[in-house]
């Protein structure tokens, strides 16, 4: 009685402990979004201070005021929920909020919809930035770079050069993407490839101990059973997974759900257009304010203009008046085409099914992988796939419902 008392009173410290811990990245994150939304919406697209004392609210002006405080009240609340050993930890939280959206909350939330297909875009996605790494991570540090000295230099010469090194760069990253537009994608081997190793390590591994042949289940010591077992799901994970990877990558192929990762990677490339010709038309007219004829001068209206002139458009806030930032206008246009014939040669591609042989050999060669570790199963431990699970089942061993779950088309 004693023993269960202890355990009740356990669970109860647990329960409350999981509370108060869901309490308090709720007001982390409540915090993070404003101050986040905040700066981003401050430095990039209007005075938030401004827009809001407009509306001469008593209390919103005095929230305005004392915004500073507010915020440190906030964290304060946190940290004094969170006490000192949290304290560390929260602050990291709220300063790399972005970055924990993009890395954890969003892939999170992929996973819970339960969309193998939506969840395999994102991760074409991510297997397409980490195959060109040095690629993207160079491109970003110069994209970082020569866009602060555009912004911070007061040296005309200086910020020139810096707007030139952008339409390189920006040329640069419009040939890179017509290459891979052009060639087929090797995205799916990257996929086949990992497969084969997973496979051939399991294989390697998980192999029946020298004492234990020839191997018999009713022979097995139970000392060893546990250990054999573990082996045994781990194998099935990488049979099933083979055969549910292929079958997924087929209906990823025959569906409309792969277009997302053509659109994400357009858009990436005309959001990274806008902020270039944004950033040169700012930085030009900072050091040479002739330059234009503006009316707004925020950023933001920068951007606005930029993006209006992508597509042949302008806008009545800013006008150039200079030969160069009317070049610059011009090669806003040539560079809108350059988009135009992408996404015709995407339309063109995905209607003709350019990359049809190389899907087709990687879903070969990862059913073949599945294949090949049904017959070691069957070679080294003598059963069948469907007496190990049986066995599984009956042992209730704790990745059988994956197994199953890898099992379903």
């Amino acid at each position: 009685m004693v023993d269960q008392a202890v355990q009740t009173e356990g669970v109860k410290v647990k329960q409350v402990s999981l509370r108060k811990l869901k309490v308090i990245l709720a007001c982390a994150d409540i915090v993070s979004i404003l101050f986040w939304s905040y700066l981003i919406a401050h430095v990039f697209i209007f005075d938030v201070d401004a827009a809001l004392t407009s509306w001469k609210i008593p209390i919103v002006d005095l929230g305005v005021r004392y915004k500073g405080l507010i915020l440190a009240g906030f964290i304060a609340v946190i940290f004094a929920l969170a006490r000192n050993i949290w304290s560390l930890s929260i602050a990291a939280y709220i300063a790399l909020y972005p970055l924990i959206v993009i890395c954890w909350k969003f892939p999170r939330m992929l996973w819970k919809a339960k969309s193998p297909l939506i969840t395999l875009t994102f991760l074409n996605v991510v297997l397409s930035f980490f195959r060109s790494i040095r690629y993207n991570v160079a491109s970003g540090a110069a994209l970082v770079f020569f866009s602060g000295v555009a912004l911070i230099s007061d040296s005309l010469y200086f910020v020139i050069g810096a707007v030139l090194s952008l339409i390189l760069l920006l040329i640069m990253i419009y040939a890179n993407r017509l290459r891979i537009v052009l060639r087929p994608s090797v995205l799916y081997v990257l996929h086949s490839r990992a497969i084969t190793f997973i496979s051939n390590t399991f294989q390697k591994l998980y192999k029946p101990a020298n004492e234990l042949q020839p191997f018999a289940w009713n022979n097995v010591p139970e000392a060893k059973k546990s250990e054999i077992l573990v082996n045994l799901q781990l194998l099935m994970i990488a049979n099933r997974g083979a055969f549910f990877l292929s079958e997924k990558l087929r209906q990823f192929h025959q569906s409309n759900v792969r277009v997302i990762f053509y659109l994400f990677n357009l858009l990436i490339l005309i959001f990274t257009t806008v902020y270039i010709f944004a950033v040169a038309n700012y930085g030009i007219w900072r050091v040479s304010p002739d330059s234009f004829q503006v009316s707004d001068s925020r950023f933001f209206t920068f951007v606005y203009y930029s993006f209006a002139s992508v597509f042949g458009r302008g806008i009545n806030e800013i006008v150039p008046t200079a030969d160069f930032t009317r070049l610059l206008v011009m090669l806003q246009i040539v560079f809108s085409f350059f988009v135009l014939a992408i996404i015709l040669t995407l339309v063109f591609s995905l209607q003709n099914k350019r990359d049809e042989e190389g899907i087709e050999t990687a879903i070969q060669t990862i059913r073949k992988e599945g294949e090949a570790v049904d017959t070691f199963i069957n070679s080294e431990y003598r059963m069948t796939s469907d007496e190990v699970l049986k066995e599984l089942e009956r042992t209730k061993a704790a990745f059988v419902r994956v197994i199953y779950y890898l099992a379903i088309d």
